[in-house]
This record gives C-alpha cells, sequence and structure tokens, in this order.
C-alpha cells in the first residue's frame, strides 16, 4: 500500500515510525498526525510497540496518543451491548488517559461481559491497582509492557 500510495495512511505510518526508530520526533510527529488525520487510531500500538520508544515520552507524541484514545472511549460511550474486547479497549485508552479509576470501571465492565481475555484484563487490572496504591502521580501504567524488566 505504501508503495502505490506514498501520502497514504501506511506511508506516513511507516515514515514516522522510520523516524521514531531514529530518535528523530521532530520528523516523527508531523509524520504520525498525516496518518492520523488520515484515520490511523490504534493507540494501543503506539503504545505497545518498542519502535516508538525514542518519542514515547516526547510531550506531543503523549497529547496525540491521549487524543487517540479519547476518540476510542467517546465512540463507545453510547455503545450498548460492548463485547469484552470493545470494553477492554475502552479500558486502555483510559489507561492511556491516565483515568485509572475509570480504567477500572471498564475493565470490570469487560470481565462481567466475559470473554476470552479474563485473564488478560486481571493483569492489567493488577497494573493499574498498583499504580494507584502508589500514590505516586507519576507512576504511569505502559500498555503491552507486563513482564518486561
Amino acid at each position: 500500500a505504501a508503495a502505490h500510495y506514498p501520502d497514504g495512511t501506511i506511508a506516513s505510518l511507516r515514515r514516522a515510525k522510520r523516524a521514531a526508530l531514529a530518535g528523530d520526533a521532530d520528523a516523527a510527529l508531523p509524520e504520525l498526525l498525516r496518518a492520523v488525520s488520515r484515520g490511523y487510531n490504534r493507540f494501543d500500538q503506539l503504545e505497545a510497540d518498542p519502535a516508538w520508544d525514542a518519542v514515547r515520552e516526547d510531550a506531543r507524541f503523549r497529547a496525540l496518543v491521549r487524543e487517540i484514545a479519547a476518540g476510542w472511549i467517546e465512540s463507545g460511550r453510547h455503545r450498548q451491548g460492548a463485547t469484552q474486547t470493545e470494553l477492554r479497549a475502552i479500558a486502555q485508552a483510559h489507561v492511556v488517559r491516565e483515568e485509572y479509576a475509570e480504567a477500572l470501571r471498564s475493565y470490570e465492565a469487560a470481565l462481567a461481559a466475559g470473554g476470552p481475555d479474563d485473564a488478560a484484563i486481571r493483569e492489567e487490572i493488577r497494573a493499574v491497582q498498583e499504580a494507584l496504591a502508589s500514590g505516586d502521580p507519576r507512576v504511569r501504567v505502559r500498555l503491552g509492557a507486563a513482564g518486561e524488566d
């Protein structure tokens, strides 16, 4: 897709990722913004993929990920009969926004809905509870970081 559509979402995302891997936030962020403006909305990938590590703490990157996550929360707000996977995604969006109490409510709803993700959800709940118990507002839960040293 990137070869056929050099101004498309995939091409922009690839350029952003290459720049991020090189530690060049000034080049990565405009390309990432371009991808988002074309529909890219995978905040979970931006949080978990190590390719973004070099720019992850950049305030502009954090703000963009939070904005994408807010879109997921808003789209799920009025959804009736959401699946466990959808409720988990909403919980993860709250985690990214550091809205941990809301995340716990969504995770609990995801468990109540039942489905194949119970074990992963319980692990994510534990991480959020640990962050809350620390009492330190600088402690941030990172999606996809479970089990990392």
